[in-house]
């Protein structure tokens, strides 16, 4: 048995068109110019960052200030 030939158009066509409209809308933000606007005040100029190894992350999780003191 096989299909008729409207049902697989509809099964086609209706996926397609989500994914068309889907990609059109999001088109813009595929650029990534939004993504680099306060790096370097947020991240790299900021003296409580300790980057991503064990001990900034311990830091990060125990909520330790800065200057590495113990609450």
């Amino acid at each position: 048995m096989t299909a008729a030939p409207s049902t697989t158009l509809r099964r086609f066509l209706l996926p397609a068109a989500v994914f068309a409209i889907a990609f059109t809308t999001f088109l813009p933000g595929l650029s990534g110019e939004f993504l680099n606007w306060d790096d370097d005040v947020n991240v790299l100029a900021n003296p409580n960052f300790r980057g991503l190894g064990w001990d900034g992350l311990e830091a990060l999780w125990a909520g330790r200030p800065a200057d590495g003191r113990r609450r």
